[in-house]
């Protein structure tokens, strides 16, 4: 709720120490929500307007109305299209299953479990350390308060949001809570693919419930009753929300990194797990104090495992999958200020790791990355004044909607291609094998016949062989065991031993 509070509470000359008192919240997370009001849960807005003596609908007249979400269209509905059409062909015709073949070929439905990888949207995953606005930051790209919001730190599982068209039938809700062994693979380890999501057998033995938006509440932030255990285990949230961004990707939302030893540790693994899945990386970090030591360490590793769409489309822009935010851009923060901040965070950026993470990136895509390609990948983002958040929405957009599919689209095209030529090598390779055999079966009958009756007399060539070999090693036995024994005899003789301690040592007693 984008309420203005602060101007309420002035107006009925109430302090900020009786708002604190209550809503049983400290005078730092009323100040904090003042400031950020659109972070203030349903619930607490309710009871915070009673204490400030003013009617609810009357302040939801009042209300912001929130920024549009992203529009990026559907890029992905031709290459959908054609990958339907390859399946269709694969289910309506029969390969060979009459021909018995000596060896296994691979044939064309092999294909399927490639092309069901090729239906899969890039990931937009938000990150970055605790209260940096990731889930506020979130909602306004769906257009649509989805993921809860808070005052640090509030996202405790990883939310993958996707559009509800690709909500299997079975599944009972928009949310399902998961564990951790969901995402197991044969050998136990992490493999967050998403077509785990298909399978209704694994996801009724993993998931933990199913449900409306409130499990997010339940089990996505810290702020929930302590008291109930009820939602330990949850390690990722899947949420089918009807917005129009999620035409083109799948929306992440990571716990955010804490500096601290505690409970919140935890957070940080799932966000380290998580972020190898990244196809686009939004990084979160407040505009006052933007990016310090702890981003750097975080955007250092985080730029090596980005991947790379240079790779498959020249005129893809450089670094153009990584985004780093500059969230609570409010206006307390004049507009001739924010470029500063952004200038100078990049610099240093740039300066942290040229020769580390950028360089390493320079050798993968073969590019040269200055000091201006970083710059350009910083924007401001404070939803109450959309020119302070529109060139990220701009950027976004196009990237989503242009930019991204035409490398996924390349490589797919890329992959099958390669397919559709080995698959041609391999058979051509086996026929060639098999018309060989065939020329030659009956030389290779003759050595059969051949080999067979000699067996009888190989077989009594290797009975006397072995009875050699273990007649040496009785013999090899017994040698060792007479030479160490007459070289064991000459260390422990007395005088050899006294010769030996006037000889080496100084100190004889």
């Amino acid at each position: 709720m984008n309420i203005n509070f602060r101007r309420y509470r002035e107006q009925k000359g109430i302090s900020q120490e009786s708002v604190a008192s209550g809503l049983g919240i400290s005078v730092d997370q009323v100040k904090n929500y003042e400031q950020f009001p659109a972070q203030v849960p349903m619930g607490m807005a309710v009871k915070w307007l009673q204490i400030l003596g003013v009617d609810i609908a009357t302040a939801m007249s009042e209300e912001i109305p929130p920024l549009p979400g992203i529009e990026p269209g559907s890029p992905y509905a031709e290459l959908y299209r054609r990958l339907n059409l390859l399946n269709q062909y694969i289910d309506e015709n029969s390969f060979l299953p009459w021909l018995e073949l000596p060896t296994e070929l691979r044939i064309p439905n092999d294909l399927q479990e490639q092309i069901n990888q090729y239906y899969q949207k890039p990931n937009v995953v938000l990150t970055g350390a605790f209260d940096s606005g990731k889930s506020y930051l979130a909602n306004t790209l769906l257009g649509q308060k989805v993921l809860p919001t808070g005052y640090q730190p509030a996202t405790r599982v990883i939310t993958i949001v996707c559009h509800v068209e690709s909500r299997p039938e079975w599944f009972d809700g928009n949310v399902g809570i998961i564990d951790e062994k969901f995402w197991q693979d044969e050998n136990g380890k992490l493999n967050f693919d998403f077509l785990y999501l298909e399978n209704r057998e694994r996801c009724q033995k993993h998931f933990l419930q199913f449900g409306s938006f409130d499990l997010l509440e339940k089990y996505g932030v810290h702020q929930y009753d302590d008291s109930d255990d009820s939602n330990e285990g949850g390690h990722t949230a899947i949420v089918y929300v009807d917005a129009p961004l999620l035409k083109a990707c799948n929306l992440i939302d990571l716990p955010g990194y804490s500096d601290k030893q505690d409970e919140v540790s935890k957070d940080v693994e799932k966000a380290n797990s998580a972020t190898k899945i990244a196809n686009v990386l939004l990084y979160a970090s407040p505009a006052k104090g933007h990016i310090n030591g702890q981003d750097m360490v975080r955007l250092r590793n985080l730029l090596r495992l980005l991947p790379t769409p240079e790779n498959e489309c020249n005129d893809f822009p450089t670094l153009g999958n990584f985004f780093i935010v500059a969230t609570h851009a409010d206006p307390s923060i004049p507009d001739d200020e924010l470029p500063k901040i952004l200038n100078k965070a990049s610099a240093r950026l740039y300066k942290e790791l040229d020769e580390t993470a950028i360089e390493f990136r320079r050798k993968l895509t073969k590019r040269d990355i200055t000091k201006e390609d970083v710059q350009k990948r910083f924007f401001t983002f404070w939803s109450e004044k959309p020119d302070r958040c529109q060139r990220l929405f701009d950027d976004l957009t196009q990237l989503l909607c242009e930019t991204l599919p035409k490398p996924v689209i390349s490589r797919i095209d890329r992959e099958i291609n390669a397919v559709k030529k080995d698959k041609k090598q391999e058979y051509a390779n086996s026929i060639e094998q098999y018309q060989t055999t065939v020329a030659k079966i009956e030389e290779y009958r003759k050595e059969l016949d051949k080999a067979e009756k000699n067996e009888p007399e190989r077989q009594r060539e290797m009975r006397q062989k072995r009875s050699q070999v273990s007649k040496q090693i009785k013999e090899l036995e017994k040698d060792t065991r007479k030479s160490f024994q007459t070289y064991a005899e000459k260390k422990i003789d007395v005088e050899f031993i006294e010769q030996m301690i006037r000889q080496r040592y100084d100190k004889q007693k």
